[in-house]
């Protein structure tokens, strides 16, 4: 594997492919979740558990995002 050079641009480009993928990814995955939820064969029981872990993760996801942001614009700001 060819070693990439890390410059500030480089760092750049991972953090903000990092938020998107925190913004994007578990939302997709969740929604999916709950709407084949009906057909899983799963008790309601256990699907409300289910749900409420989805909730959790995407409420955790978005934080994240929130704190890569931070992250890219901090970079952005002390890499000059």
């Amino acid at each position: 594997m060819p070693k990439t050079k890390i410059t500030p641009e480089f760092v750049l480009q991972r953090i903000n492919e990092a938020r998107i993928k925190e913004e994007l990814a578990i939302p997709i995955y969740a929604s999916h979740i709950k709407q084949t939820m009906f057909w899983s064969g799963i008790s309601e029981d256990k699907q409300e558990k289910i749900i409420a872990s989805l909730k959790v993760l995407e409420s955790d996801s978005m934080k994240h995002s929130k704190m890569l942001k931070v992250v890219y614009n901090n970079f952005l700001k002390y890499s000059k």
